[in-house]
């Protein structure tokens, strides 16, 4: 078909020279609103020959089916061949960043996510999806940032609400979060992330069985999310069922490899258990997925101090401590090892 096609531009383009019209900014904002041109308006340079656009938006079609089939290596080279044609092709800076992302490339993605941002402010799918990405990255300012961004643009969207308040979570204000994802529920009680992670407030509150509710009623809107089994799991773990929890943890490891909650709160239930090497196992491999959490590094060094290995112990908490200088635990157990090492000295002394 492609040669069928220079055939026919060969016959019909014969002795006459391809043109580029310069169109003003209204028409390209009305053609663009058609959906006929993609790409930023008041960029410079003309933009692309209809022959060219006819080449991009088949590209565009062809990426997007191929990406979706698991292609996206080879989708990432057409997305790369249409911005080399059309530079300011926000679709495909926004593919190319999503194809990024999905291989966990995460500062290539933001490279494409910015340059889409940049050629349009109010792209409300990038400043989302890179919020997300920071939050993948432990980023947790950045991703704040970004969601705030979103939040003008989108002032009802409820899981931009759900997203607000996951910020004031990891901030540890669980009031001001509840507040946020109430709002959301308010709007739509389908999102699903806004009753896992309230559930994950209420289980840091003790209050066991509301928790349960809301992780349940997660799984049953989105049953694959990973971070609501592993939640479950801890929630089972402090009532005392840890065979069950760990089934839960499991669960949420064979969803989400690649997510360090299931391997936080499996580990928590082998300490539970006293099986403290199955613990710090997976508190390693915790570790290897997110060396940004300080939680990894609080929860190897306690089960350190279980296998009576204060040194290593101590070493984890500077760790946590490095991350987040204001880590109470951290902090605490600091001070455990430090008095423990006095007493130690004190009775060598007497001796």
């Amino acid at each position: 078909m492609d040669a069928e096609l220079e055939k026919f531009f060969s016959k019909t383009n014969s002795g006459v020279e391809e043109k580029r019209v310069v169109v003003d900014k209204e028409t390209i904002e009305k053609l663009m609103s058609l959906g006929y041109v993609q790409g930023s308006v008041g960029s410079e340079g003309a933009p692309p020959a209809p022959r060219e656009m006819i080449r991009i938006l088949d590209g565009l079609d062809l990426a997007g089916r191929m990406a979706n089939e698991g292609q996206v290596k080879e989708a990432m080279k057409i997305y790369t061949e249409i911005l080399e044609l059309d530079p300011d092709n926000i679709a495909a800076s926004m593919h190319l960043a999503q194809c990024y992302r999905s291989l966990d490339k995460y500062d290539e993605a933001i490279e494409y996510f910015r340059r889409a941002i940049a050629l349009n402010p109010d792209e409300l799918e990038g400043h989302c999806d890179l919020g997300n990405i920071y939050k993948s990255m432990g980023k947790i300012d950045e991703a704040f940032a970004e969601f705030k961004v979103a939040l003008t643009i989108a002032p009802d969207d409820p899981s931009i609400i759900s997203d607000i308040g996951w910020y004031y979570q990891q901030k540890q204000d669980y009031n001001r979060a509840m507040q946020e994802y109430e709002k959301a529920l308010k709007i739509d009680n389908n999102i699903a992330a806004a009753h896992a992670n309230m559930g994950i407030i209420y289980r840091e509150r003790q209050q066991l069985d509301k928790a349960i509710e809301e992780l349940e009623t997660a799984i049953e809107l989105a049953p694959e999310m990973a971070f609501a089994y592993s939640g479950l799991g801890a929630c089972f773990a402090l009532k005392g069922d840890v065979d069950k929890a760990i089934e839960y943890c499991e669960k949420s490891i064979e969803l989400a490899p690649e997510a360090v909650e299931g391997y936080n709160n499996l580990g928590v239930c082998y300490e539970f258990k006293g099986e403290y090497q199955k613990a710090l196992e997976s508190y390693k491999q915790a570790q290897v997925i997110a060396p940004w959490d300080k939680l990894v590094y609080t929860n190897m060094g306690n089960i350190y101090l279980n296998l009576n290995q204060p040194d290593k112990a101590k070493e984890s908490f500077d760790k946590a401590l490095a991350i987040d200088p204001n880590c109470r635990e951290a902090k605490e157990m600091l001070q455990r090892i430090d008095s423990l090492d006095s007493s130690s000295r004190l009775r060598l002394d007497s001796e």
